[in-house]
C-alpha cells in the first residue's frame, strides 16, 4: 500500500527549514506541519551578517569551505567515546538517549568511528535570504503549523523577533530546559504536544 497526500510533515533545524519550504509551495500536498527550530535568520541576526562587505563575506566562506575540507575528520576508538561527546555536547540529554543518538549518528571506519553529516552544511551562505523574503514564503502557508521552539536554544524566540508574525495558522510551543534539540531534550513534553496539535488538525 503507497501513501498518499495530503501528508502530517515535520522536519528539524535544516531539515524543518526544507518542511516549511516545501508547503509553502505545495501546500495541497500537506495537511498539517510541525517546524522544530527551522525559521530562516531573524532580522537582527540578517542585520547583522549584513554588516559586512559582501566581498568580506564571500572570501570567508571560501576560506572556511577549504578548512573544512583540509581538517581531519575526527574519529573516536570506540563507541562509548562517542557517546560521551554526545552527552557533553546536549547536556539534556538522558544517557539512553545521547547512547542512542551517538550509535545511529557514527560509523565505523577503517581507522575508528566517526560522524556521519556533512560539515559543510553548517557553514553559513555569503548572501543568506532576507527575513522579508521567508516572511512572504511562510504567508503562503495554508495548514496549520506548529513552530518548535527550544527556550535555551542559541536562536532567538519567533514570537519576540517577529518571524512568528507572518503565518496564517501557526502556533508556537516554547519547550522550556529545552536547547536546540527540543524532541530529544523534552522528549515526553514534546510528543504530548504534538499528539494534541495532530489530533486537533483537520
Amino acid at each position: 500500500m503507497g501513501f498518499a497526500p495530503p501528508f502530517d510533515v515535520i522536519g528539524h533545524s535544516f531539515g524543518g527549514n526544507i518542511t516549511l519550504h516545501y508547503t509553502a509551495a505545495f501546500n495541497d500536498k500537506v495537511r498539517s506541519l510541525i517546524a522544530m527550530e527551522g525559521l530562516g535568520f531573524s532580522q537582527g541576526t540578517f542585520d547583522k551578517i549584513m554588516e559586512k562587505p559582501a566581498s568580506e563575506r564571500l572570501r570567508e566562506l571560501v576560506e572556511k569551505r577549504f578548512k573544512a575540507q583540509e581538517r581531519k575528520p575526527r574519529r573516536f576508538q570506540a563507541l562509548e567515546e562517542g557517546v560521551a561527546r554526545m552527552a557533553a555536547l546536549h547536556q539534556q540529554l538522558h544517557p539512553d538517549q545521547a547512547h542512542h543518538l551517538a550509535a545511529h549518528a557514527l560509523r565505523q571506519f577503517a581507522d575508528g568511528y566517526g560522524w556521519k553529516y556533512d560539515p559543510g552544511l553548517a557553514l553559513t551562505e555569503w548572501r543568506p535570504t532576507p527575513p522579508e523574503e521567508y516572511g512572504r514564503l511562510y504567508a503562503d502557508i495554508q495548514c496549520p503549523v506548529l513552530l518548535v521552539y527550544g527556550m535555551e536554544s542559541w536562536a532567538t524566540s519567533p514570537k519576540d523577533d517577529g518571524r512568528l508574525d507572518p503565518f496564517r495558522k501557526a502556533r508556537l510551543f516554547d519547550v522550556e530546559d529545552a536547547g536546540h534539540w527540543p524532541h530529544h531534550d523534552q522528549f515526553d513534553a514534546f510528543v504530548a504536544a504534538v499528539r494534541e496539535f495532530l489530533e486537533a488538525s483537520p
